[in-house]
């Protein structure tokens, strides 16, 4: 139940007319989290989906045509002049946890390298690996090996934008090695920024496993645009020698530019997913 905000500096009808305002955005939110997002630290990658089952005063997508068509036009909410983010849909399995299995491998078919055995082929999950899923993916893979020969490198990875920090496990000489690169907030001056740590950067990608009233499951991506990082930041590149990690090399965010999302649509459509 909302209560009522109670200002004495404000007329009746002000008072009126600002809790009416905040109605109406704690709605749209509801809303949005019930469609698109979920609860808890994985919910990003479907783990938590909630699903919105009843709000007073809003018809509730009911089904996959209802839910798109919701979505088209909440797109094109606001002032922006371009939408600033892309919504992407897919019909889902029997239920929640084979639709997400799903939705899954076809992220991972998309990032990943895979694993290679006695010199074979590289899979993922059993599956081949898909090593031209995007233009850039064996020059990121080269990139990070390159980091091992020589640290400081001044240039990264196209798949960075979606997220750091990130951890890899090589195989260099025969010996697993383990790096990771993680960003670090810098001041305008170029110093640590030790007020604003800023050492994550969530995925653009929010997924979302929802169950309609019949029980049939729609997976669902959306990809917030944004910048990555300041300028100003950089991302610590540390090898892992004995039991800890330790820094080798910085390289700043300055220019970063990744095309790697609208490759991404592109390759899940091929996948039968739909772009709204």
């Amino acid at each position: 139940m909302f209560k009522d905000i109670q200002d004495k500096e404000l007329s009746e009808e002000e008072q009126k007319e600002l809790n009416e305002i905040i109605k109406n955005e704690l709605k749209n939110s509801l809303l949005l989290l019930g469609l698109l997002g979920g609860l808890g630290s994985k919910n990003r990658r479907g783990l938590g989906s909630l699903t919105i089952t009843e709000l007073t005063g809003v018809n509730i997508p009911a089904d996959k045509e209802q839910l798109v068509k919701f979505l088209e036009e909440i797109k094109h909410y606001g002032i922006l002049s371009e939408s600033p983010a892309d919504i992407i849909v897919k019909d889902g399995e029997q239920n929640a946890w084979t639709t997400l299995k799903t939705m899954s491998h076809d992220m991972q078919m998309f990032r990943g390298w895979g694993f290679s055995f006695n010199g074979g082929t590289h899979k993922i999950n059993g599956y081949n690996a898909e090593h031209n899923s995007y233009f850039n993916k064996q020059n990121d893979h080269d990139l990070i090996y390159q980091f091992l020969d020589s640290p400081h490198q001044s240039s990264l990875p196209s798949s960075f934008a979606f997220g750091l920090p990130r951890n890899y496990g090589l195989s260099n000489g025969g010996h697993r090695v383990e790096i990771k690169f993680e960003p670090r907030a810098k001041t305008a001056t170029g110093n640590i920024d030790k007020k604003h740590k800023r050492s994550r950067r969530a995925s653009s990608v929010i997924t979302h496993i929802h169950q309609f009233p019949n029980g049939h499951f729609l997976s669902i991506q959306t990809i917030m645009y944004g910048k990555l990082f300041p300028d100003n930041d950089e991302v610590v590149f540390s090898r892992k020698i004995g039991r800890h990690f330790q820094e080798q090399s910085t390289v700043n965010f300055q220019g970063y530019q990744s095309n790697i999302f609208d490759e991404y649509k592109k390759y899940l459509e091929t996948k039968q997913w739909k772009l709204i």
